[in-house]
């Protein structure tokens, strides 16, 4: 009886170690996506939506181009797209976007309103 009683514990504990979840390190690591720096994120283009602003959502529109990783938009916005993460900048204004295919939200900063919610879509 106490030799089955350990074998029972002993086969519990395999079981148990080999449900880790973790494949025993033999899961191979997701193919690379948009952000990953596999260049399939591409924000050129008209982004229009709402700057929240505390007497209610003010309308904007950026107009952007990208050259791998560096976007310039008009009225002399530049900027960085470092994987999903768009950071522009002009004189005290900063844009803190994040792009998920057609959408870009985050904040809008500048000298009068500091991270105000931001919505764009393309």
């Amino acid at each position: 009886m106490k030799r089955l009683s350990v074998l029972l514990l002993a086969l519990l504990f395999v079981t148990v170690i080999g449900c880790d979840g973790d494949g025993g390190g033999t899961t191979p690591p997701p193919p690379p996506g948009p952000g990953d720096g596999d260049g399939a994120i591409d924000v050129t283009g008209t982004w229009n939506g709402t700057i929240g602003l505390p007497d209610g959502p003010h309308p904007t529109s950026l107009v952007l181009t990208q050259t791998g990783t560096t976007v310039t938009g008009a009225n002399g916005y530049t900027g960085t797209l470092t994987g999903n993460r768009l950071i522009l900048t002009r004189d005290l204004i900063t844009w803190d976007l994040t792009v998920v295919g057609d959408t870009m939200t985050g904040t809008y900063s500048d000298s009068s309103w500091n991270d105000r919610p931001t919505t764009l879509t393309r």
